[in-house]
């Protein structure tokens, strides 16, 4: 027996990241970011955000304190913290 499913497809294929679907900015960390509000690290993939030049940004929710970010607003608010304290 093949390793193809019912449509024909390899399903080797289909679970090498290689063939997979192109992944938005920052999908290559290896852990999920913490909460820019509360720190906390219980976070939820929450959809994708698309950008006007098409680009997709995930999006994140805190399941400590419900906030809703995305990955650039984590990042940013990470380098302003750094700055803001100086």
């Amino acid at each position: 027996m093949d390793s193809r499913g019912k449509a024909g497809c390899d399903k080797g294929a289909l679970n090498n990241p290689a063939y997979g679907l192109p992944q938005p900015e920052g999908a290559d960390r290896s852990q999920p970011p913490k909460c820019p509000e509360c720190g906390s690290e219980r976070i939820w993939r929450d959809g994708l955000r698309y950008l006007s030049d098409g680009r997709a940004v995930q999006r994140w929710l805190c399941r400590s304190c419900g906030f809703r970010f995305s990955d650039s607003t984590a990042d940013l608010k990470v380098k302003f913290n750094v700055f803001s304290q100086s």
